[in-house]
């Protein structure tokens, strides 16, 4: 009986080891991101994947949410500027966890850019997905980052019920699971409401998504308000980021990458309405920036003077938005490369 059940472990670890070569092999040879899956979110993250495992030479990789994804113009622009390969590695609701995942993918000798803004930081629900179930990768099938303990996030309800047997054993193998069963809900989705039915998508997954004028001031405000009444636990969340932005510092040391901190303009409507959390705020960020001096730190005070009208709404710019800060934005990139 022993016998039998430790050959079958045995082949059960050889099959998902064959698979998810098989798998690796299928992803560099078709680009899954062709798949008509509906989100094209999850369409722009799959990109990633594939093109990061394409790319060679140094590159400068940025990381973060929406925010970071609307901040810099396009990444040819960048590119051509800076003489770098510059790959704008956002995409909406992206964690921390979702940009340190995205990050073990990367090679020795890059540069990462890590994009940071207090709203993102302190937002209840964004974290609590996170440590739950991450928005990328397989959704709720990745664990929570396993260097945070639960003592530490004791408001938290943290379990490890919503992660599934094939995921401990392979979580790359899961994630592709979890692909195919999005692309498969789609296509059924579709034959039941009569639509057309497309099974793949070709177009490049867009990068921005916003109109060309601010938000109505009315909704802005209901938004910021709606934000700031579900804001609770403040210190822990802040914490939590900290922590999952640290292990990204780490592996950018174990692999031998220039890591920045790029600090993304506030508006002027953040910057009123976030004055009691900027302190906090900068005591975890400069506590950070003493225990790892190596990193690099790009303060918003580097870029010009913040308009609201340059804003579709708190955080995300718009097109006249990454115009006005581009100047600043290659002055900062170029110092980067040089090593000042």
């Amino acid at each position: 009986m022993i016998r039998i059940i430790f050959f079958t472990i045995f082949f059960l670890f050889c099959e998902i080891l064959i698979i998810n070569k098989f798998l690796e092999d299928l992803a560099l040879k078709y680009k899954l991101w062709y798949l008509n899956i509906g989100d094209d979110s999850q369409r722009r993250v799959f990109k990633i994947i594939y093109d990061i495992k394409h790319l060679k030479d140094t590159n400068i990789f940025v990381f973060g949410g929406s925010a970071s994804r609307e901040f810099f113009v396009n990444d040819k622009n960048i590119s051509k500027s800076l003489n770098v390969n510059f790959y704008n590695c956002a995409v909406s609701s992206e964690t921390p966890f979702d940009s340190y995942k995205l990050q073990t993918l990367l090679k020795s000798s890059n540069i990462i850019i890590y994009a940071i803004h207090p709203k993102s930081l302190y937002d209840t629900d964004y974290n609590i997905s996170q440590i739950t179930k991450g928005c990328y990768f397989g959704g709720s099938y990745y664990k929570y980052p396993v260097f945070l303990k639960q003592n530490e996030l004791k408001n938290f309800n943290i379990t490890d019920n919503n992660i599934n047997f094939i995921n401990k054993l392979s979580p790359e193998l899961n994630t592709y699971t979890y692909l195919g069963k999005i692309y498969l809900k789609n296509i059924i989705k579709k034959i039941v409401k009569n639509k057309d039915l497309k099974l793949f998508n070709f177009k490049e997954p867009q990068r921005y998504y916003y109109i060309n004028k601010p938000l109505n001031v009315d909704l802005l405000d209901k938004k910021l308000n709606n934000y700031f009444n579900k804001l609770k636990h403040t210190e822990e969340i802040l914490s939590l980021n900290i922590a999952v932005i640290e292990q990204m510092i780490k592996l950018a040391n174990k692999k031998h990458n220039k890591f920045v901190l790029f600090e993304l303009p506030f508006s002027p409507i953040i910057q009123q309405r976030f004055k009691p959390y900027l302190k906090e705020y900068y005591k975890e960020l400069n506590k950070l920036l003493k225990k790892y001096p190596n990193v690099i730190f790009i303060s918003n005070k580097t870029l010009p003077i913040s308009k609201q009208n340059l804003f579709y709404d708190t955080i995300h710019l718009l097109p006249n938005g990454r115009k006005y800060y581009y100047k600043a934005t290659l002055k900062n990139l170029k110092k980067v490369i040089n090593g000042k």
